[in-house]
């Protein structure tokens, strides 16, 4: 007996995939400079940053660190290594989005950016409402050696 629903989920699917294409940017809000900002976004997805609205507002906090995997290559150096990772998040606190704004070292770039995908964060509130939101968030690494 042929399925009379087979059609119809096709149907649904190609449906829901047009209306996802043809979605607006997702407006995501910053404190900081927009212009500077924006270029480090490309590719990332498809995000429109707009000035964080007048009111009370609450930056995001950290409700869980995921691990730092510190590459090997640098895990003895005794030297500094500074990461600025900008994360976008969603009006929920889920990360969405990561990329590099600025770094001394490629490889703990790529570990900074990563941690910070894992990474569980509240969300952003504006007059207690949850808003996107784009912030820089600094990660450093230096080997303390025991004595």
């Amino acid at each position: 007996m042929k399925n009379p629903f087979r059609n119809l989920f096709a149907l649904s699917v190609s449906v829901s995939l047009v209306v996802l294409a043809s979605a607006a940017p997702l407006k995501v809000h910053t404190g900081g400079a927009i212009d500077q900002i924006a270029p480090k976004l490309a590719g990332k997805g498809e995000y429109e940053l707009v000035a964080v609205p007048a009111g009370e507002f609450r930056k995001p906090a950290v409700t869980k660190y995921a691990h730092l995997a510190v590459p090997a290559s640098i895990k003895m150096e005794t030297k500094e290594h500074n990461v600025q990772v900008g994360v976008v998040l969603s009006a929920e606190g889920k990360v969405l989005a990561t990329c590099v704004v600025a770094s001394d070292c490629p490889e703990l770039a790529r570990a900074a950016e990563q941690q910070m995908r894992q990474t569980q964060f509240s969300p952003a509130t504006v007059d207690g409402k949850p808003i996107p939101f784009f912030f820089v968030f600094p990660v450093s690494y230096q080997y303390q050696p025991q004595h």
